[in-house]
């Protein structure tokens, strides 16, 4: 009989082993950061400014910085409350595009940027008068703009990769600044190079962009995001020589100074909305 038994054992024990039990799934939800909608871990030895906590997105590598709703997501990750941390993860005005605060703060800034490149047209009139010069010299100044600008973006890209993006800003900042000498320079070869210098900060500005765009935005939803930044530079440059001609019959060539405002301005947003969006420098 004890034989019968073990061997009945031994043959079911067998057949419970043909069908693996599924371990059992942890509750605890993977944290995400609330911005790039990746997987982060903790990096308690890099503080920001404020004292946060860092992490690291284990999907890309990034370096990202704790704020909005992160903090709360790895708090309820830590005390295992995962109906908390699925709340927290995918924040009610991110879901849609158009109420989406980093995207549109970047379609502005990309809206602001070309706007200045939509403007050069229009000046080459008042350019040609007053140094006495062609519309083929006067050119020139559209070449410098946007040739700089062409060129300089792949080692822009590359430093993006290397050192982030926080300071996007500073390069629509740049350009207010310089395109608005143009408006004041004695000379034409002044305002080349004035012209030149400005494309150097659209040429900073639209790998800084389309880096941050395409982060802040779900997967599911990049390529309509992506459109929305895209548009926002189109549209300025198609508002660019309107605004240029308002400009010009108001105060003719000292008009283009009159843009440092609203360069300036949106510069200084983005620099302040940046330190929640940027895509920071890969953790090494």
């Amino acid at each position: 009989v004890s034989r019968s038994a073990c061997f009945s054992s031994a043959m079911l024990f067998s057949i419970v082993r043909l069908f693996p039990v599924a371990p059992r799934r942890s509750r605890r939800a993977v944290p995400k950061c609330s911005t790039i909608r990746r997987e982060v871990e903790p990096l308690p030895h890099r503080l920001d400014a404020a004292g946060h906590c860092r992490y690291r997105c284990t999907a890309g590598g990034s370096d990202v910085q704790v704020h909005r709703t992160v903090p709360a997501l790895f708090r309820a990750e830590e005390f295992g409350d995962a109906s908390l941390a699925e709340t927290q993860a995918v924040p009610a005005e991110a879901t849609s595009i158009l109420r989406n605060r980093p995207l549109i703060t970047l379609a502005l800034g990309h809206f602001t940027i070309d706007l200045y490149a939509g403007l050069l047209p229009v000046l080459f009139p008042l350019l040609a008068s007053r140094f006495g010069l062609d519309l083929k010299t006067v050119g020139l100044v559209s070449l410098a703009y946007s040739g700089v600008g062409s060129v300089s973006q792949p080692l822009f890209g590359y430093l993006a990769d290397r050192f982030g993006t926080r300071l996007i800003g500073f390069a629509l900042c740049w350009t207010a600044v310089t395109f608005a000498g143009i408006g004041i320079a004695p000379s034409f070869p002044l305002i080349l190079t004035l012209a030149g210098l400005a494309g150097l900060g659209s040429g900073a500005f639209h790998p800084f962009g389309a880096l941050n765009a395409n982060a802040v935005i779900p997967d599911r939803k990049r390529n309509a995001a992506m459109s929305v930044y895209a548009s926002g530079g189109t549209i300025g440059f198609a508002l660019g020589p309107l605004i240029g001609v308002g400009l010009l019959a108001l105060f003719e060539l000292r008009g283009v100074s009159v843009m440092l405002i609203p360069g300036t301005v949106i510069a200084a947003w983005l620099l302040y909305e940046m330190r929640a969006i940027a895509v920071r420098p890969a953790v090494r």
